[in-house]
């Protein structure tokens, strides 16, 4: 069986981590995407991974329009000359292409909804609307929806598909690489300008607190972070890392922090992004946002601590009170929960059940290709 998995930029960890997934079960995976840096191959084979490319340098957001365009035609020319068996979506500006492909080439149709469009890119109010329904109508007509959370339905409504499964961002299950040193605060990731709004609110109210503090990553305020490093004592910036070097950075934390502050897109208010997952499967406790889903998961499971940064002397007076045996007790629950709840191989029996039972389906009902050509 031949899967194509689509991304609209280059490198997508979900996608590799599904693609590879799918790979060693014996399936014939294919991955197109955006190459945004215009550097890479055209074509490339990758750990038994057929790479397409659609290598045009471009940013991101609204100066990206025309080139988004000519992506999505290109992603519609890939899927119309192929013969594909499956074909996995994700996000809006796959799935309008791929929907259109259908009608001509009778595939199955996956849509990995990973951000809801409207609500992570679109700030006009009557565009939204419009970009919400097209979503919404679109969803339903796929063979097999797959969230990133299970509170993404609250944005979709009633518009659901038969078939809806949540993978988890999480990875293959791994064990703590580095024993917790010291107080430290741990943040890794990318760095827009929202999100440099909390990790500087957080430096501060971690060295009130007594705690060193890391953060890794890249974006808008690199720099600044860089000079920050340079006079702070007790703030380190380690800039871009690989995967390895993250896992080892998490796991050395005493706290993880994963605050996504619920007021800049509901998507922070929903979402469970990898790291909080990281943090879970190192056994680390997390700092989350009050009024989001991490935050309900961890008071409830009592794997880390909610707070709004927006009320410094509070949190600080909570960052106090957390004792080396809260440390560890969260730690250990927040393992056990990665474990039994989150962690990837639950995930990919899921999602590799669901494709089976889909491709099964079709075949049972005799309208499907003998192969690709």
């Amino acid at each position: 069986m031949r899967v194509l998995l689509l991304s609209s930029y280059s490198g997508n960890p979900r996608t590799w981590k599904m693609a590879k997934t799918l790979s060693k079960e014996g399936y014939d995976v294919w991955i197109a995407e955006w190459d945004r840096s215009g550097s890479l191959p055209e074509k490339e084979m990758r750990d038994g991974l057929k790479i397409l490319r659609f290598r045009r340098a471009s940013p991101y957001g609204p100066l990206a329009t025309f080139k988004m365009l000519m992506w999505m035609g290109w992603v519609f020319a890939i899927l119309v000359g192929g013969r594909f068996d499956a074909v996995q979506a994700r996000n809006l500006d796959t799935l309008i292409p791929s929907m259109l492909a259908r009608v001509i080439r009778r595939f199955v149709l996956i849509y990995d909804l990973s951000d809801f469009y409207a609500d992570s890119h679109v700030r006009a109010p009557l565009i939204r609307w419009v970009v919400s329904y097209v979503e919404r109508a679109l969803t339903t007509r796929t063979d097999l929806l797959i969230l990133v959370s299970p509170r993404q339905v609250e944005q979709l409504k009633r518009y659901l598909p038969r078939r809806v499964i949540v993978l988890y961002n999480s990875y293959p299950t791994r064990l703590p690489r580095k024993a917790r040193q010291g107080r430290t605060l741990v943040y890794v990731g990318t760095l827009g300008m929202d999100r440099c709004r909390s990790i500087l609110q957080m430096a501060r109210i971690a060295r009130a607190a007594g705690y060193g503090m890391v953060v890794a990553g890249f974006g808008d305020c690199e720099s600044y972070l860089r000079e920050l490093g340079k006079r702070v004592e007790g703030f380190r910036f380690l800039g871009r890392i690989g995967r390895e070097e993250a896992l080892e950075l998490t796991s050395s934390a005493s706290m993880v922090i994963a605050y996504y502050d619920p007021r800049d897109t509901y998507n922070h208010v929903i979402n469970l992004p990898n790291k909080f997952m990281d943090a879970l499967m190192m056994g680390r406790p997390v700092i989350v946002a009050r009024g989001t889903y991490m935050a309900e998961i961890a008071d409830r499971e009592g794997v880390g601590i909610s707070v709004d940064l927006n009320r410094p002397e509070e949190v600080i007076r909570i960052l106090r009170s957390v004792s080396e045996d809260d440390l560890k007790n969260m730690g250990e629950r927040a393992r056990k929960l990665f474990e039994e709840r989150f962690s990837w191989e639950r995930c990919a029996e899921t999602y590799l059940r669901n494709l089976r039972s889909i491709l099964s389906d079709r075949d049972s009902e005799g309208s499907w290709r003998s192969g690709p050509s």
